[in-house]
């Protein structure tokens, strides 16, 4: 599917940004696009929108559904993949995203992936 080849690290990183663990974050991820698979969404304007939108909803709900148990360490599960030789770099950056406040950090990775 293209709409995945094109996204699906934008919407990981995004999805990671709001629940702060990519171990937590892949089931409602991949749910989205599951969903779209089955054809149980019915996408009638621009797809990038509505799959952003959808990934922060199932994200939220994930979040309300659990206990209010807090992943502090969720850290080192890098959901920045860096380049070969460039690891700290990923991790600094990593680490600089968790320490801005949550509207700051959507604003940014919607700037960066959302295109």
């Amino acid at each position: 599917m293209r709409l995945y080849q094109q996204h699906s690290r934008g919407l990981l990183a995004y999805a990671c940004s709001i629940v702060n663990s990519s171990r937590r974050q892949k089931m409602p991820w991949h749910q989205v696009f599951e969903r779209l698979l089955r054809g149980d969404i019915e996408i009638t304007d621009s797809p990038v929108p509505y799959l952003y939108r959808a990934v922060r909803n199932a994200s939220l709900n994930q979040i309300r559904s659990r206990s209010r148990e807090v992943d502090l360490a969720g850290m080192e599960d890098g959901w920045f993949d860096s380049p070969a030789g460039m690891e700290l770099t990923g991790l600094e950056l990593q680490s600089a995203m968790h320490g801005l406040p949550e509207e700051q950090r959507e604003v940014i990775l919607l700037h960066i992936w959302g295109r």
